[in-house]
């Protein structure tokens, strides 16, 4: 080969290392860094080369054969560090990295300053061999002891660590592993080969062409496994990342790495830098002690540490670091599990609580039975008596006991239907204006025989500033001071009881009220007055307790409060005594209202009455009114009779049961409603026979069933259970009593 097509190659080989280490990726977390270096000093090389075999002249060729030592005595270091990054994922230490490197350029330095000293060569000089001038040098000991050991104990570990690397890796990184292992036997064996073999030719060294194809090698195996670079680069950032905390330990337990997750957790304990301590010394606050720590295994268990901020509690996993069977560190991963803990413990005490609840709800059953069992017992007992007495004062004693169990059971019944609405987002709230001073009469007047045969005074007092109209709901702000003052009255046994109504403000077109019942009975201790509003909650639940009632008024009262947008709270102390605050804004008239509360007197004889109902216990019950009111009357058992009868006879009235079999109360009005649609209008001229007035008979008192009752055709809405004055009202205020006058 000339020396003009060599030179070509040199140039060719130069061109081709530094268009490819132009493609190589320069991230410091992968080893395609270090490739690039490599193939950067092997360019150098070349270009050195070509012109050593350019350029004419002895003299300039031995300028530029030394001139090529400066990137020869680098190319040993640049693979060592190549394949370092490559097997291990991390750079050389820092330190050896800079004991190394004093190597080459001792070395350079020497090749450079040989003309003083002859100790790198003692002899160069040019050659000729094969029709080719080439330099031929005799090497001195420096070269021979110094710089060829660097060189080959450089090598040597590099093929050590690709060996390591293809035994080590699997698949993938394997196959790339071989890839740089061939990579280096390429050159080591050009170069071995031109240094020893007998008979090869000294005019032309092989070595820098063989390491292009080399450095094409190591260029391969990046791009074609380049995504196994990224993997040391990805490990460590996910180390870094995750929230887990990380330490790994050496054979004595000393912290010799911790990720960021770890030293953010150990700076919560201000005891500087944790690497190079002793683990022992953040084992101090934990419910592990070094000493077991270090002569045991803690995978998966459960390490709690103290820390201002209070307990922390960790799932631990603790694994050993072997090599060849023998432990030679631990790692230990903490993963905090002190929201799962707190969750833990808030689904314990939910639990406990759901426990009581049901516990409380067993109570109330048992409770409730007792309740509505002990007034029906009064009543079947009662009518039994009233069967077998003869006197008509003991016909009023017992009548009286039977309206007192009854209207026991009926509070009974209504506290169970309130609190299914109020569970049920259902329970409706009217506005309308009413006389406070006339609902806390109405009150007194109920709670006042209560106390009779006690020795008990019962004071009542409304502010004079109070207008005498509010507006609201007058029967729930009723039912909430009832459940007050009939609890102040089952529980004071002697002393008093204060029922005031205070004026507080004025404030944008409201008043501000303050209801206080005060009352000299048993008390509430402080336990129990923190569950005094809950559901089913009762002082005293055993069997043995002084006082009936079915725990739910005070319950009730609270939600009704709530519902009101007002407030209720309670000061007690046992045995001596309790006062409930209640403080409401309500709207009120500034003027009193002209209306008479006095109904007309009627004469209701003249009415005729239809009642569609299929209780036989209700039609007795309303067989009795209708002779106090000495009016006329006709029984439909169903809706479907009802419907024959109110078509066929002329009816003033029909009293329509809503819940009924064949046809029910709705169907049954629009059904007589299309009928009185389809009369034809009389042809003598007279006037079409008005509508027949129906009212609804209900247990259930909301607008939605108001609604339908309409929507039916139905003129008035009474509820069950009503009296004598209730029917007469309503049948007042749809006029039928002027009809009939006229």
């Amino acid at each position: 080969m000339s020396m003009n097509i060599y030179a070509l190659l040199s140039f060719l080989g130069c061109v081709l290392m530094f268009a490819v280490s132009a493609l190589t990726d320069s991230k410091e977390q992968t080893y395609s860094l270090n490739v690039r270096y490599l193939l950067r000093i092997l360019g150098i090389w070349l270009f050195f080369e070509m012109l050593y075999y350019l350029v004419p002249g002895q003299k300039i060729q031995l300028t530029f054969d030394l001139m090529r030592y400066l990137a020869i005595v680098f190319v040993p270091l640049s693979v060592l560090l190549t394949l370092h990054k490559f097997l291990f994922g991390v750079s050389l230490n820092k330190k050896i990295h800079g004991l190394i490197v004093v190597f080459p350029i001792i070395a350079l330095l020497l090749a450079f300053t040989n003309s003083q000293h002859h100790l790198f060569f003692t002899q160069r000089f040019i050659d000729f061999e094969n029709g080719l001038y080439f330099v031929r040098s005799q090497y001195g000991s420096l070269y021979r002891f110094l710089y060829l050991p660097y060189a080959y104990i450089c090598l040597a570990i590099s093929f050590v660590w690709s060996i390591v690397s293809l035994i080590r890796f699997k698949e993938y990184k394997r196959v790339q592993a071989f890839i740089i292992l061939f990579a280096l036997i390429v050159p080591v064996t050009g170069n071995f080969s031109y240094l020893f073999v007998e008979g090869t030719s000294k005019a032309i060294d092989y070595t820098p062409i063989l390491f292009v194809i080399s450095g094409l090698l190591f260029y391969v195996s990046i791009q074609r496994f380049g995504f196994l670079n990224i993997v040391p680069f990805a490990q460590e950032i996910a180390i870094e990342k995750m929230a887990d905390a990380m330490f790994i330990l050496d054979s004595n337990d000393i912290i010799i790495d911790a990720n960021n997750a770890a030293q953010s957790l150990l700076s919560e304990s201000a005891q500087g830098d944790a690497i190079g301590q002793s683990i022992d010394k953040y084992l101090i606050d934990t419910n592990i002690s070094p000493e077991h720590f270090h002569n045991n295994n803690f995978d998966k268990a459960t390490l709690t540490t103290k820390t201002p901020s209070g307990d922390r509690h960790f799932y631990l996993r603790d694994q050993k670091i072997l090599k060849r069977s023998k432990s030679i560190g631990r790692i230990l991963l903490l993963h905090d599990i002190s929201p799962l803990k707190e969750a833990m413990a808030s689904l314990e005490i939910e639990k406990h609580r759901a426990e009581e609840a049901t516990q409380a709800k067993s109570r109330f059953v048992a409770n409730i039975s007792h309740e509505i069992r002990t007034p029906m017992t009064a009543i079947i007992g009662m009518t039994d008596m009233l069967n077998n007495t003869q006197t008509e004062q003991d016909h009023s004693k017992l009548v009286h006991n039977i309206q007192t169990s009854t209207k026991l059971l009926l509070q009974i019944v209504n506290d169970l239907l309130d609190l299914s609405k109020i569970e049920a987002g259902r329970l409706e709230f009217k506005s309308k204006p009413f006389v406070l001073r006339d609902i806390v009469e109405e009150t007194q007047s109920l709670i006042a025989p209560l106390l009779r045969e006690r020795p008990i005074e019962f004071h009542v007092s409304v502010d004079d500033q109070i207008p005498e109209f509010i507006i609201g709901d007058a029967l729930r702000l009723k039912q909430v001071l009832i459940n007050l003052l009939s609890n102040a009255a089952k529980y004071t046994e002697s002393g008093h009881i204060h029922f005031e109504i205070q004026f507080e403000q004025f404030k944008d077109n409201l008043i501000q009220l303050c209801i206080k019942v005060r009352d000299t009975g048993i008390g509430i201790g402080a336990r129990d007055k923190e569950k005094l509003f809950d559901l089913f909650f009762q002082v005293d639940h055993s069997n043995t307790r002084r006082f009936s009632g079915s725990g739910l008024g005070l319950a009730i009262t609270k939600q009704l409060v709530d519902q009101m947008n007002g407030s209720i709270d309670v000061e007690s102390e046992l045995h001596i005594g309790s006062e409930f605050k209640l403080h409401l804004e309500m709207p009120y008239l500034k003027k009193k209202s002209d209306e008479s509360s006095t109904l007309p007197q009627y004469d209701l004889s003249k009415l005729n009455i239809l009642l569609a109902e299929d209780n036989i216990m209700n039609q007795e019950y309303m067989k009795l009114i209708f002779k106090k009111m000495n009016c006329n009357y006709a029984l439909a058992n169903n809706g479907k009779v009802a419907i024959e009868r109110a078509l066929t006879w002329t009816f003033d009235i029909i009293l329509m049961d809503i819940q009924m079999p064949e046809v029910d109360g709705h169907q049954a009005a629009k059904s007589i409603r299309q009928a009185e649609r389809n009369i034809e209008t009389p042809t003598d001229g007279s006037q079409p026979k008005p509508k027949v007035p129906i009212i609804a008979l209900t247990a259930n008192d909301t607008d939605e069933d108001r609604m339908q009752a309409q929507l039916a055709g139905m003129d008035g809405f009474l509820t069950k259970p009503f009296t004598y004055k209730k029917l007469v009202k309503v049948i007042e205020e749809l006029d039928i009593f002027k009809i009939l006058e006229t």
